[in-house]
């Protein structure tokens, strides 16, 4: 057996549709209406019967892996649920449920309702809220909704009675969790050693590239956006096409053969989370998973290379912060070069390394055509694991040059690699024009062979904060008891916190970040977001929204799902957007509620004492309705800033413009005049190598590397035009045989090999 492993977690199928459509959801809560059902055990319950798990483990030999059975259906919400009335709305609800199912995810058959009709799907005691599902949503293709914990949900379907059309809501397909989506992968699985994506402050755009996959429900890679020279916001994605590899394993002529195919039915389900990351490499504490698109079609593949590019059926929203990545198509780049991804599905971590890549071919040519990776033979800081694969590889000059395949199988803290990259210039235009990557990345046959990244949007949000650069919180206080916090529940009679923050215009507020030491979902004593206009305090409110946030477990030792005293809304991230884009003026305040009992206690993370009073930014609600600042508080009587952040952009026109809406296209390389030869030549007396550079072109770059790819002399930026002798009489050479690679602004790069030449010493 090789010593190295393609990178992949699992690449197994939960559904199989021939079309998948996104789920981005609208928001908002259903209808609860004068008679309404009460509780779920008057709804009517469909149970799914008793599955072979072994069955669906042993559907594909290279997973193991496979988390969810597939129970195929034609379940009809309006024939087959309970209708009642609320208002001016007819409501279908129905159950699914599926017998100790850790999470149930359902696929429905060619969505399509009227305006103003709404679908949800929730757990019985609404503890999670998927939807609302509406015209937006409508497609002639399968339609999937992303998976809801336990082993039972309600369908919720709400239609206007005077509906320009009825609408049929058919479930195609129930899809059982049988070994835990949530707890198989996630936040702290990968390994202690690697560097959070905190951890750079300087490719903070290539950063917002970088998304989180989950493929068809089960399996996990990592991406990155990446731009086009009509820098139009197609939201493409390249990642590496094992992730959606099925192998197929078959006897010909008595001896197994593994056959490995790319299956893009799996393209149609994969999920890309934006923004999965700690905010902090010194703070343990988990990113948000709130920013996710799901749904996506092929564009372009070559399996023998390892890539595809998929295209997402959404343009990622403006309050993502999403950028497009910028690419190189040259076959030599020069380090330092770097990636963010997503070990294990962990939080996005950050891998850079010195040196320049060498081309390698991977060790089973089977798999993968010869030469066609770049080598990275020891990461400086950081490493790869599972998850990892398909994780985009910067060059020195912040451009895409290609995706994680693999590496080393014992690859660890100690020895961070060896990783390969497929490589971009290898599959620019190597087959039919549809398949290679210049007809989708370079639509306007411009023949560039760099592209610089993109900001999609004209004005784009931004993250604004108080905390400083890997910033820890104080502890949270806790004066008496468990439910006494210095900023949350307390004894003290004070209801509500506030941050304020300040802006040099009116602005347009999408969404606030929140990081609760503790938090808990309470139907009967909810948690509420609000917004302030003010200036030295909260003056007039704005903006009100309940926060609700799923917070089911499951529970190891009784086999089954609770929702009582679960802690998942305290320590981590998380994300509130709001329902709709709001108006800000250049002070506002962002406020959370206290619950009024004490069952379910909320308190918030809070920075240390600031040193000057100018400084504080934190505000509380006394018992007397009065709203004063930390400075005052009874407790820390100190200039502090609450853990909440804001993500806004500067103005307020409702409209969220692409930038540009008609870019003017990247220009094509000029051609020089009457270009003479290259000529390359050794002053073997003085050990200097010289280079003769084409008339009317510039030589950017010379790199001397021995045959194994050690980088052992490189001289860059040269821009040298006639030409260009260098010494390496002083360069450490154990061997006989090297190569010299040229890099030229017009004409292609050329690699020169020579011998080392022998001096005679004295005794």
């Amino acid at each position: 057996m090789t010593a190295r492993i393609i990178l992949f977690f699992i690449v197994c199928t939960l559904f199989n549709p021939n079309n998948i459509y996104a789920q981005k959801s609208e928001g908002g809560f259903p209808i609860e209406g004068t008679n309404t059902l009460k509780s779920a055990k008057e709804v009517p319950v469909i149970t799914m019967p008793k599955a072979d798990f072994k069955a669906d483990i042993g559907r594909k030999p290279l997973c193991g892996n496979i988390f969810a059975h597939k129970f195929p259906t034609n379940i009809n919400i309006k024939k087959q649920g309970v209708l009642t009335k609320a208002g001016d709305y007819n409501i279908w609800r129905l159950g699914i449920k599926s017998a100790h199912a850790y999470s149930l995810n359902l696929i429905l058959e060619d969505f399509k309702v009227p305006e103003g009709a709404r679908l949800f799907l929730y757990s019985p005691g609404k503890e999670q809220i998927k939807g609302a599902y509406t015209e937006a949503n409508n497609t002639p293709y399968n339609f999937a909704i992303s998976p809801i914990d336990g082993d039972e949900i309600v369908v919720d379907y709400e239609e206007p009675i005077n509906a320009d059309f009825k609408a049929n809501i058919i479930i195609k397909s129930v899809n059982h969790d049988f070994k835990g989506l949530k707890s198989m992968t996630g936040y702290g699985t990968a390994g202690k050693c690697h560097l959070e994506a905190a951890h750079d402050t300087v490719h903070l755009n290539n950063k917002c590239s970088s998304v989180k996959l989950m493929i068809d429900g089960d399996n996990l890679c990592s991406g990155n956006l990446i731009n086009n020279t009509n820098q139009d916001a197609n939201p493409y994605i390249i990642t590496s096409s094992h992730c959606y590899w099925i192998t197929e394993n078959k006897y010909v002529n008595g001896k197994l053969v593994e056959n490995n195919y790319i299956d893009t039915n799996m393209v149609h389900t994969t999920i890309a989370l934006f923004n999965y990351e700690s905010p902090s490499e010194e703070w343990d504490i988990e990113g948000t998973k709130e920013m996710s698109l799901s749904g996506a079609k092929t564009i372009a593949t070559r399996r023998t290379r390892d890539m595809i590019l998929i295209k997402l059926n959404d343009i990622p929203p403006v309050d993502f912060r999403p950028y497009y990545a910028g690419w190189n198509r040259e076959p030599i780049i020069f380090g330092p070069v770097y990636f963010f991804h997503h070990p294990l599905g962990d939080v996005k971590k950050f891998s850079r390394d010195e040196s320049s890549p060498s081309t390698r071919s991977w060790d089973n040519t089977d798999f993968f055509a010869k030469n066609s990776h770049w080598r990275i033979y020891r990461w400086d800081e950081g490493w790869s694991e599972q998850g990892s694969s398909g994780g985009a590889l910067f060059d020195a000059g912040d451009h895409i040059v290609g995706c994680l395949t693999g590496g080393n199988a014992y690859s660890s803290c100690e020895t961070p690699g060896d990783d390969y990259f497929w490589q971009l210039c290898k599959v620019w235009n190597d087959s039919t024009y549809k398949k290679s990557l210049g007809y989708w990345l370079d639509p306007t046959g411009s023949g560039v062979y760099t592209l610089d990244g993109h900001q999609p949007y004209k004005n784009p949000c931004r993250r604004i904060t108080h905390r400083t650069h890997n910033e820890k919180p104080s502890e949270q206080t806790q004066e008496s008891d468990n439910t006494n916090y210095i900023v949350g529940s307390n004894a003290k009679g004070i209801t509500e916190f506030a941050e304020k923050f300040t802006i040099d215009q009116e602005g347009t507020l999408y969404g606030v970040y929140f990081f609760p030491a503790v938090g808990y979902y309470s139907y009967k004593q909810p948690v509420y977001l609000r917004i302030y206009a003010g200036n030295d305090k909260p003056d007039s409110l704005v903006y009100e929204q309940k926060i609700r946030i799923q917070n089911k477990q499951y529970n190891v030792y009784s086999g089954e799902f609770t929702t009582e005293d679960s802690r998942v809304w305290g320590e981590k991230e998380n994300y509130i957007r709001l329902t709709t884009p709001l108006k800000i003026d250049s002070s506002f305040f962002v406020s959370f509620t206290v619950p009024s009992g004490t069952t379910s206690p909320f308190a918030l993370y809070y920075s240390e004492a600031k040193e000057d009073e100018q400084q504080n930014t934190a505000f509380f609600l006394n018992s007397s309705n009065e709203w004063q600042p930390f400075t005052e508080h009874p407790s820390l009587n100190a200039p502090t800033s609450l853990m909440v952040d804001v993500v806004l952009r500067d103005g307020w026109d409702n409209i969220d413009s692409l930038n540009p809406e008609t870019p003017d296209a990247p220009s094509a390389p000029i051609e020089p005049n009457c270009p003479s030869e290259i000529e390359f030549y050794p002053t073997l007396t003085s050990g200097e190598l010289t280079i003769g550079i084409p008339k009317g072109d510039v030589l950017n770059s010379i790199q001397v590397v021995d045959m194994s790819g050690r980088t052992l002399l490189l001289h860059d930026n040269l821009y040298r035009k006639a030409y260009y002798n260098f010494d390496v009489s002083n360069i450490c050479m154990q061997n006989n045989v090297y190569n010299v690679i040229a890099t030229f602004k017009y004409a292609n790069s050329k690699t020169f090999r020579f011998i080392k030449w022998k001096t005679n010493s004295t005794k």
